[in-house]
């Protein structure tokens, strides 16, 4: 996900938010929305804003290219290591 679609995305977000009653709370997913009513103290902890909502996709984009990094630095170094074998047998 580039920046500029982070962006947009957490402007969505927030103009949602801009748009939902007190207490009301909007479940978003693959399929699609879901929105619902909640006593006005029923604890938010576990909710985040668009911020830090999107703030998360960032992170957790970085720990998967983070990840690909590392198994594709590994495939090379086994390949590596591979043709070092062959050329020791003479292939």
């Amino acid at each position: 996900m580039t920046k500029p679609t982070q962006f947009k995305l957490a402007l969505t977000l927030e103009y949602i938010q801009s748009l939902l009653e007190k207490g009301e709370r909007v479940v978003i997913s693959r399929t699609g929305f879901d929105s619902e009513l909640h006593d006005e103290d029923e604890p938010s902890e576990c909710l985040m804003n668009a911020h830090e909502y999107v703030a998360s996709l960032i992170a957790l984009q970085a720990e998967k290219d983070l990840a690909d990094k590392v198994f594709k630095q590994k495939l090379k170094e086994g390949w590596e290591q591979e043709k070092k074998e062959l050329r020791k047998l003479g292939v």
